[in-house]
């Protein structure tokens, strides 16, 4: 049995629509050396072992598998397989899904693949092709972590060829031959079909052979010969109907007017690119969509970092100035003291947010990062700076935090020797930080 001579995280990512095929989840394992991600295609959780050894078969078995405490992630079967071939384990600490690689990595693969679904119009229920579609490409594309080479070649020691990703984009109509009943209703009936893309088939045919989906009988296709459909040419009218022309035609300017950045039409959205931590992050949308939206704002010097409600586009009076976007002010209140401060248009860019508020108007917390003494002698308050879902950071006291979550709290007291200062008559966070078990 070849061997992957690295760490490899695991984890299920659930969903709530049932993908083709019954797939309700996928099981990821991320590499921590090469980065190189695999997706495994599963109806339930219990399913892992039989994830763990095709991943061990296809790429060979690695020196230590990542996991949280799941159940099925640590059962007697998946020891049974670990010991076979001499694979070492480790688990994150409870409430600690940070400490697992593959959790941050499942969080940007859903994000691409939503953006993927969102652009496309591809249906829901495909999102697992999605998924692969999008493992695929960072695969297969150069990280700066890895000297420029891409977790493919870091993985196998070949330098794959890229030019099969510029052929076709994900759920792109195309056309392939017709072989059910071929040349029986000529010519009456075309040669060929039309179907939309889905990916690439990595353990089928040879290296440029796709996985289509067949829209009039529902069904995945394995082919090598795909015909890309060209609007502007040509094409075949028997299999692609006017309707189909128009909605595929106006797609397909509407994205090349994306390509230029320079759209002339108002209503056209704008591609706006900024750099985070080294990376290009893009968003879609114009100026006039960002009234009502939020974004997060810089941290501060203390590490608290506020959202601000975007109220209105500042009035401007140079027409070069109204055709210029990144010169744009935008007018926004900041926290729950709506403060307001001016924006620029960059700066929006670079931190819009997609996420949803809870419906009672409010956002979960994810941990607490920092704490501090306001005051002195009587009156020192003591806060908590806690990390939202929104990705706020905010200082709240902790007897708000207590109400909230004591056991989260007396675990960040316990970490940082603050149990005897915020353990009071009211707050017995001593009591709560002995029972660890209960605690987590």
């Amino acid at each position: 049995m070849n061997r992957r001579n690295e760490p490899v995280a695991t984890d299920t990512v659930f969903s709530d629509i049932i993908a083709w095929g019954g797939i309700c989840a996928a099981q990821i394992f991320a590499g921590l050396t090469t980065r190189f991600i695999s997706a495994h295609g599963v109806k339930t959780d219990k399913e892992y072992p039989d994830t763990l050894w095709d991943e061990i078969r296809k790429r060979g078995a690695m020196d230590i598998i990542i996991s949280d405490m799941a159940k099925a992630e640590i059962s007697k079967t998946v020891q049974s397989i670990l010991r076979m071939h001499m694979i070492k384990d480790w688990q994150s600490e409870p409430l600690m899904h940070h400490q697992n690689y593959s959790e941050r990595v499942y969080q940007e693969v859903k994000k691409y693949v939503n953006w993927v679904l969102n652009w496309s119009g591809a249906p829901p229920e495909s999102w697992f092709y999605a998924f692969q579609y999008v493992i695929f490409i960072m695969n297969w594309t150069a990280v700066e972590r890895l000297d420029w080479r891409t977790p493919h070649e870091a993985l196998t020691g070949q330098t794959p060829d890229i030019t099969i990703l510029r052929q076709f984009h994900f759920w792109e109509l195309c056309l392939i031959k017709n072989y059910v009943d071929p040349g029986k209703h000529f010519p009456s009936e075309s040669t060929e079909i039309a179907v939309r893309f889905l990916g690439y088939a990595e353990d089928i045919g040879h290296g440029l052979t796709f996985i289509v989906f067949n829209p009039s009988t529902n069904a995945i296709i394995y082919r090598s010969r795909i015909k890309k459909i060209k609007f502007d040419a040509d094409i075949n009218r028997s299999v692609l109907s006017d309707e189909l022309l128009i909605k595929e035609g106006q797609l397909a300017e509407h994205r090349e007017k994306l390509r230029l950045q320079g759209p002339d039409d108002p209503d056209i959205p704008s591609i706006v690119q900024s750099t985070k931590d080294s990376e290009m992050v893009s968003a879609t949308f114009s100026p006039s969509d960002l009234i009502g939206r939020t974004i997060l704002m810089h941290p501060n010097a203390d590490g608290e970092r506020l959202r601000a409600k975007i109220v209105e586009a500042l009035n401007v009076h140079d027409d070069k100035l109204l055709d210029n976007e990144e010169r744009l002010q935008f007018r926004v209140k900041v926290g729950d003291e709506e403060f307001e401060k001016i924006v620029d248009y960059n700066d929006m860019c670079q931190f819009i947010e997609e996420q949803e508020q809870e419906e009672d108007g409010t956002w979960k917390f994810r941990r607490i990062v920092n704490h501090r003494a306001v005051g002195s002698g009587k009156n020192t308050r003591h806060e908590v700076l806690v990390e939202w879902e929104s990705g706020e950071c905010t200082y709240i006291p902790i007897s708000n935090m207590y109400s909230a979550d004591r056991f989260l709290l007396a675990e960040y007291a316990l970490k940082h020797g603050m149990v005897d200062k915020w353990t009071t008559k009211s707050r017995n966070i001593k009591k709560d930080a002995k029972n660890a078990k209960k605690m987590f």
